[in-house]
């Protein structure tokens, strides 16, 4: 089943576009398909920080659930470093827009969890 993930074809262009969110989707993945570079990390913002996650071997990227609860865009930086330590060596080769959809927040909300 494919109701838990959204699909991103990375191309030569930077801005990728998935399908819509509802607001309290928790649990959700990015699958990323095409021409994965190793050398990358995944990136969400919230606010004025950074949440970095894990790409998984699978190519899989796990949304922050806290980032579901809000009904804001989400969007996953996939950033390539030339050098860790550095944060100044960073280059954003794409950006994953993920569109969130207001709703009422469910009786069966797990928010105590986030």
């Amino acid at each position: 089943m494919n109701g838990n993930k959204v699909f991103a074809q990375l191309s030569e262009s930077k801005q990728i576009r998935t399908r819509a969110l509802y607001q309290y989707d928790y649990g959700m993945e990015i699958i990323l398909s095409g021409d994965v570079p190793d050398n990358i990390r995944a990136e969400f913002m919230d606010g004025d920080n950074t949440i970095p996650v894990q790409i998984s071997a699978d190519q899989s990227i796990s949304i922050p659930d806290h980032l579901l609860k809000m009904c804001d865009d989400v969007v996953c930086y996939l950033v390539a470093y030339d050098n860790l330590e550095n944060p100044k060596s960073r280059n954003t080769i794409h950006e994953i827009h993920i569109a969130v959809q207001r709703r009422p927040k469910p009786e069966d909300s797990e928010d105590q969890k986030i």
